[in-house]
């Protein structure tokens, strides 16, 4: 995370949860939302104007739970934070440091069987192994794992994803005042963590005072935020201790070769789509051609994207995109995961339409001239279900008029039910 400046927009979902135990709080948030929506800016220039903060709280999953401690600097790009992974046998607790653009995780050792939950999985290392990995400046893997116990990253990401957090009452929190804000992802698109229901409490400094959060796994998350008068102390691991030491940064660990997938010919340029195993059960998907090919998301320093098959029960959580291009590219090329037996229609920024077709491992893959670019996608999946799925805040066609490919090739893709879009 980069705690000075703004964090790249994670595609990977966090499927980590926080529930905060042994607070007080005077709720007077049985109110129905409405009112002026939170401003987000400020709250992110309110959070890092607190300079060095404290955030505690613990990991809820029904009978599972562990606390959660860390600290941040933002002023020196400091972070110091330990989070525990839930499992079925224990809750061993992973680390992440922080110091600039160099960042340090620290694996849980754990000898039982690995969580159903990948992203959890991707915490994990068996006993005996090297714990530490190093990783790039802004990867998103670790923006992904960790940036929603940052409060700052956090708020940031839901301005990034232009969530209207509307007031729900006010609450007192340790003797102050603080204004509640709560936004329903579902009835726009989880693409922030994957998170259902967002709750902020931010006092009259616009600083954020507690969080709660739902995710599609349906765990919730829940810290409070304090200042902090003394130093974070971040001490870099010794390189013994670390997985490949020496070696450059490739931040998410690969457990197998890449392997071709497909090729094509796009604006006259040829490119290869590669895929390969990585650690906590994640594939990572990498475009080769030339000139290179730049996605909106990566957790590799080779360029490479990486995400757990699509799996939950939400339909809108059965749908990725391995391959997603951003701004700047010469070419358009757009790849989505799709559950057998679907089938999809792909609109353009001009309102043309193009076939967008699954292979048997169900990759459906467009590629083309980056102007008209892929604009909106229409899924219907094998039971008849349907599915809006766009870049950014597009859920139908009606939202392409007016916008332009080059708008649309920063912001990353995902889906919501029709019934549910906006």
């Amino acid at each position: 995370m980069n705690h000075a400046g703004r964090p790249r927009f994670a595609a990977l979902a966090l499927i980590t949860v926080i529930g905060l135990a042994g607070t007080a709080c005077t709720s007077g948030s049985s109110a129905k939302l409405g009112g002026r929506p939170l401003a987000l800016r400020s709250v992110v220039a309110g959070v890092k104007a607190m300079g060095r903060i404290d955030v505690t709280g613990q990991v809820v999953n029904g009978p599972k739970n562990g606390r959660i401690v860390g600290s941040y600097d933002y002023g020196a790009s400091l972070a110091n934070l330990t989070i525990p992974v839930l499992t079925e046998k224990g809750r061993p607790r992973a680390h992440y440091l922080a110091r600039g653009k160099a960042a340090w995780i620290e694996l849980a050792q754990y000898a039982g069987p690995q969580p159903k939950d990948t992203y959890a999985s991707a915490l994990l290392t068996r006993p005996g192994t090297k714990r530490w990995i190093s990783t790039g400046p802004g990867l998103s893997y670790v923006v992904a794992l960790f940036g929603a116990y940052d409060p700052a990253t956090l708020a940031d990401f839901l301005d990034l994803a232009k969530v209207a957090m509307l007031p729900d009452g006010s609450d007192t929190i340790g003797g102050a005042s603080t204004d509640h804000y709560r936004a329903e992802l579902t009835k726009t698109k989880p693409t922030v963590f994957h998170l259902r229901t967002v709750e902020l409490w931010v006092n009259s400094k616009h600083e954020i005072v507690r969080v709660k959060l739902l995710t599609s796994a349906k765990n919730v998350v829940e810290y409070d935020v304090a200042h902090r008068p003394a130093a974070v102390d971040v001490v870099e691991p010794p390189p013994g201790e670390i997985a490949n030491p020496g070696a450059v940064s490739q931040g998410l660990q690969l457990a197998g070769p890449y392997v071709a997938v497909t090729s094509g010919t796009a604006a006259g340029i040829s490119f290869n789509v590669l895929r390969a195993p990585a650690r906590g059960g994640l594939d990572c998907w990498r475009v080769e051609s030339s000139p290179s090919f730049v996605g909106i998301s990566k957790e590799r320093d080779d360029g490479a994207h990486c995400l757990a098959s699509p799996t939950g029960d939400a339909p809108e959580d059965r749908v990725s995109f391995p391959i997603d291009s951003g701004s700047g590219n010469p070419y358009e090329l757009l790849g989505a995961l799709l559950p057998a037996g679907s089938s999809a229609v792909l609109t353009m920024t001009d309102g043309s339409t193009r076939p967008f077709a699954p292979d048997a491992g169900g990759l459906a893959v467009y590629s083309g001239p980056s102007d008209p670019g892929a604009g909106f996608l229409s899924i219907t999946l094998p039971g008849g279900q349907k599915l809006a799925c766009g870049p950014g805040a597009v859920t139908s066609v009606a939202d392409l008029s007016g916008v332009s490919a080059g708008e649309l090739a920063s912001q990353p893709w995902a889906c919501v039910p029709p019934e549910t879009a906006p």
